[in-house]
């Protein structure tokens, strides 16, 4: 699906999960044309960065109920005020419906 993370190029993570989307395992999932389609750096999953993981994912399940969560924001503050490195986007991607 394509290298997550910092600095990781969006437009291509999204276009190999595109791709994997239309395998013939997942094409017929009407996930695949919904825009419940996510991926997410797997570092989150083992880190203090968690927190953030938990938003997107919840967001993404409960997106009424978390409207006000951006976790893309919530990373942005925890690097300006706690890691010595700017906060470049690449975490995460979303395919829209189709």
């Amino acid at each position: 699906m394509g290298r997550r993370g910092a600095g990781a190029d969006v437009d291509e993570a999204e276009k190999r999960l595109q791709a994997l989307m239309m395998r013939p395992a997942f094409k017929t999932l009407p996930v695949a044309h919904n825009g419940n389609v996510h991926a997410i750096w797997h570092q989150f999953y083992d880190s203090p960065y968690q927190f953030v993981a938990i938003q997107a994912i919840a967001k993404w399940l409960h997106p009424e109920l978390f409207k006000d969560l951006d976790p893309d924001a919530t990373f942005r503050e925890f690097h300006q005020k706690f890691l010595p490195l700017p906060y470049k986007p690449g975490y995460w991607v979303s395919l829209p419906a189709q």
